[in-house]
């Protein structure tokens, strides 16, 4: 069961995501994530009511990277003796898969 602020995330991300799948250009408007998801009926209707507007946002987007600064103290991050007592060392990699992405990119399938 989700907590209250969890629901309360949950559902202006679903908000966000009915306005941004009928829309995908209101993703990269000026608008914030705040504005759509506070704004979301009036931007619906005002989309809808102006049939030329509302069809240049329903234009699928080509291409999208989403570049994101993210600083995660020590804390956050997992630790080898987090979760066990030294019996069962996690042996997972925590890298970014940088790796990967190079050889996708290698290969050409990037």
């Amino acid at each position: 069961m989700l907590q209250n602020d969890e629901q309360i995330h949950f559902i202006r991300y679903i908000s966000f995501y009915e306005v941004a799948a009928v829309y995908p250009h209101i993703i990269i408007s000026d608008l914030s994530f705040e504005t759509i998801v506070y704004s979301k009926e009036k931007i619906m209707k005002a989309l809808y009511n102006d049939y030329q507007l509302g069809v240049r946002f329903q234009v699928p987007l080509r291409d999208v990277e989403v570049c994101v600064r993210m600083q995660f103290d020590g804390g956050a991050l997992p630790h080898l003796d987090s979760d066990d007592n030294g019996e069962n060392v996690s042996h997972d990699d925590w890298n970014a898969g940088w790796d990967t992405v190079d050889q996708l990119y290698a290969n050409g399938e990037i």
